[in-house]
């Protein structure tokens, strides 16, 4: 085997590394794979469609439009509703460039950081998503909170893995503390090795990060409507907002310092 085929890198899905034996032994892996994108792709169509239903329909889900139920529970941690359109605006748009690519762009279907890192947390996050809209639109508050939290864990778990995956690369660069140049699989020129491992950044890592940012802001907000509905003091609710404020910072700074 040749230094070329020995590295581990975060560029393309490598058939013959040693961290990917467990993906070789599925069977059937290029209809597992396929599946797996296409079902990206539906993931994202589906919640796109309830986004843009509850958003810009004029009935909304159950009646109630997103901008009426928005306004419906205010809290001290509830942001302005154009804000979070603009926000909501941002994630689905990387997100669906994403979707569209991991299809058809041919550096993107077999990359690492979305065969392995991805996986099926997207979809997971999606199906959590949806059922967090539906079920805050007819008033299951508390169903709704545990759904945001089972999005917040899926997307979080997303991000620590492809961080997993980066680390065993770069550990693996490391060790060929004697080559400075390489040939990257799948036909590249010649490239630095420290720039082999942002490859991929804004297409497989750049989507989630925005969204595991926005759901973690969204959750302290939904716990505080569920506590408003039980009416607390006044002081919970802000116990609750000061909380969250220290959680998005805390949750910022780690990511951040990585």
């Amino acid at each position: 085997m040749s230094d070329e085929d020995d590295f581990d890198l975060p560029t393309d899905f490598p058939t013959n590394i040693e961290t990917n034996k467990s993906i070789q032994n599925l069977p059937a892996m290029p209809f597992f794979k396929k599946a797996m994108h296409a079902l990206n792709l539906l993931s994202y169509i589906v919640v796109l469609s309830t986004y843009l239903v509850a958003t810009y329909s004029g009935f909304g889900i159950n009646g109630i439009s997103d901008e009426e139920l928005f306004n419906k529970h205010p809290t001290l941690l509830t942001p302005n509703y154009k804000s979070t359109k603009f926000i909501w605006g941002v994630i689905f748009f990387t997100q669906g460039v994403f979707a569209v690519a991991q299809l058809f762009h041919p550096r993107c279907r077999d990359h690492i950081l979305l065969v392995q890192g991805i996986g099926p947390f997207f979809i997971l996050a999606s199906v959590a998503q949806l059922i967090w809209y539906v079920s805050f639109a007819y008033g299951m508050l508390i169903t709704s909170v545990v759904f945001l939290f089972g999005a917040l864990v899926c997307a979080v778990g997303l991000l620590a893995r492809q961080y997993q995956i980066f680390q065993q690369a770069e550990m693996k660069i490391e060790s060929k503390k004697n080559t400075t140049d390489m040939v990257i699989p799948g036909g590249r020129a010649q490239k630095k090795m420290e720039d082999s491992v942002d490859d991929g950044y804004l297409l497989l890592r750049f989507p989630f990060g925005i969204y595991a940012g926005w759901i973690t802001a969204m959750f302290p907000l939904m716990l505080s409507i569920v506590i408003s509905t039980f009416e607390v003091e006044v002081s919970v609710l802000v116990w609750v907002a000061v909380m969250g404020v220290a959680l998005l910072t805390g949750l910022s700074m780690g990511l951040l310092l990585r």
